[in-house]
């Protein structure tokens, strides 16, 4: 058997088995409830220890601030992260309630989405990662497809 065939093997076998630390991407759009919904049956579904909830802000190019308002752009950035945190933290909340036994975290970041989401996956070890799908679009599903390549957990 290849190498390949075992590694996709491995991945089917820890669908059966209980998610410990589950890494779900929200973008905090219309789509989010639609996937809070999706993991609320998942979590009926499996027994989840914890879920951490990432948001990930476009990245800005540090390297282009005025120079002199260096201050004011990371005392911005703080003050965006932290708004964002609080809004997503109240869609997220009533999902997750009633389920007193779960570790449910947040935590809103800035940059690259795609590097962002597999150091995180890999730093938590995580069992399982949930992305989010948009419409399809011409290029639709390649930063998901190039994270699932490149950690080792389930992805949905």
């Amino acid at each position: 058997m290849s190498q390949h065939g075992l590694s996709q093997h491995h991945k089917i076998n820890k669908m059966t088995n209980t998610f410990n630390r589950v890494l779900v991407a929200i973008d905090g759009t219309s789509q989010d409830c639609h996937l809070m919904k999706y993991i609320w049956f998942l979590l009926n579904q499996f027994d989840f220890k914890a879920i951490h909830f990432i948001h990930i802000l476009p990245g800005s190019d540090t390297h282009k601030v005025v120079k002199g308002k260096e201050d004011f752009f990371l005392e911005h950035q703080a003050v965006l992260k932290k708004h964002t945190c609080q809004h997503l933290a109240k869609e997220i909340q009533p999902f997750f309630d009633y389920k007193k036994s779960l570790k449910v975290t947040l935590e809103v970041f800035s940059g690259a989405p795609q590097y962002l989401i597999e150091s995180i996956a890999k730093k938590q070890k995580v069992d399982l990662l949930i992305l989010g799908k948009k419409r399809l679009s011409h290029g639709s599903g390649v930063i998901a497809r190039r994270i699932a390549q490149r950690i080792d957990a389930s992805v949905l």
